[in-house]
């Protein structure tokens, strides 16, 4: 399980970052919260919520570990929609 991925901020956009970590480019999606908060930075930190599933893989970056606790257990989309 990733808990974060550290490094240059490669690519960033309003719904995706990538975070270059010793060459390996980390693509995740991100909130507008978390987009304001690295924007213009070039490192950054993003606390990931791994989302595995048969048909895909896809990673959610939060800046603030507040923010990602609340999709650190089992939960229901629409609760955690709501802290997001």
């Amino acid at each position: 399980m990733i808990e974060y991925v550290r490094g240059e901020l490669a690519e960033l956009s309003p719904a995706t970052a990538v975070i270059d970590c010793n060459g390996v480019g980390y693509a995740a999606n991100i909130s507008l919260n978390t987009y304001s908060a690295i924007q213009g930075k070039k490192n950054c930190k993003l606390y990931i919520y791994e989302a595995i599933r048969e048909d895909a893989y896809v990673l959610y970056g939060f800046a603030e570990k507040q923010r990602f606790s609340c999709c650190s257990f089992p939960c229901r989309a629409s609760e955690a929609i709501r802290h997001v």
